[in-house]
């Protein structure tokens, strides 16, 4: 669908949203190497991502991770000196095309961070609003009805319906990510990225993510970086786990279905790292 991620001279999209949008079929990558400066970070990663799924991503610390998965939405590029090079397709449109628009890439496909970070100077319904606002989703519609929407996806609404204006910070650390959640969803994404959501958490907290996500993954392409092997067997459908090479570049070692991947591994540094004997 070319076009899919273009501006017009007047800022909006060459296409709209529609009322009801098709969903995403699959996100890919592929041949996809990133580096920091001259220092490579992944190298000629290629993985599929299916709507309806989530998938782990697993890895010792410094095998890279974290920079695949921003990679997948172009927040690589933020960095200075960082470069990629490859494909990520959604819906076969490469996000890194030409004449890609990163915001609506980014519109797209939405991040949650390691650490719960709501915009401290916001209000939990300011918190949820701000990405509305930002790209206009709000005109002509109820922004009281989609920050609801928004809260009701991640089961929030009813705890903080009657503190709305309190600041999002007041809320506890796990509310706190649900809002975020909340954040990314109310633009209505059809990718959600996750970077380590739980690991600032509790257990109780942990669990309800890991609930959450389950349940969202219907609607969604869900792709989670965790160091959590457990939470990995768990709630994904699919694995990938990457490891550095020589150069300290990361590379997919093995992936495929969860299931086979932790019972019945094919590459025997998988098996070494499921047993806490690699990484």
């Amino acid at each position: 669908m070319p076009g899919l991620f273009v501006r017009t001279a007047s800022g909006s999209p060459v296409h709209p949203v529609p009322e009801t949008p098709a969903p995403a079929r699959v996100l890919e990558a592929r041949g996809l190497s990133a580096w920091y400066g001259t220092r490579p970070a992944i190298r000629d990663i290629t993985l599929a991502f299916p709507r309806g799924e989530i998938t782990a991503i697993m890895g010792p610390s410094g095998c890279g991770k974290s920079t695949l998965i921003r990679c997948l939405n172009r927040l690589h590029e933020m960095t200075p000196g960082a470069r990629v090079s490859g494909q990520v397709l959604l819906d076969g449109t490469d996000i890194y095309g030409a004449d890609a628009d990163p915001v609506l890439v980014r519109r797209r496909i939405g991040m949650v961070f390691q650490r719960p970070n709501p915009f401290p100077t916001m209000s939990i319904f300011d918190n949820v609003a701000a990405g509305l606002r930002l790209n206009g989703i709000s005109v002509g519609r109820s922004l009281p009805a989609l920050v609801q929407q928004a809260l009701e996806r991640v089961s929030l609404w009813d705890e903080v319906k009657d503190r709305l204006h309190a600041p999002g910070t007041a809320l506890s650390g796990g509310q706190q990510q649900r809002l975020c959640i909340a954040r990314a969803l109310a633009i209505a994404p059809e990718v959600l990225l996750l970077d380590e959501p739980t690991s600032a958490l509790d257990p109780v907290a942990t669990l309800a993510i890991e609930a959450l996500l389950t349940d969202l993954k219907r609607d969604y392409i869900i792709i989670i970086v965790t160091h959590d092997l457990p939470q990995a067997a768990r709630i994904a459908d699919r694995a990938a786990l990457l490891l550095a090479g020589p150069d300290g570049a990361g590379t997919i070692v093995e992936a495929g279905p969860a299931r086979q991947l932790f019972h019945h591994p094919r590459n025997p540094r998988t098996d070494a790292f499921l047993a806490g004997r690699l990484g």
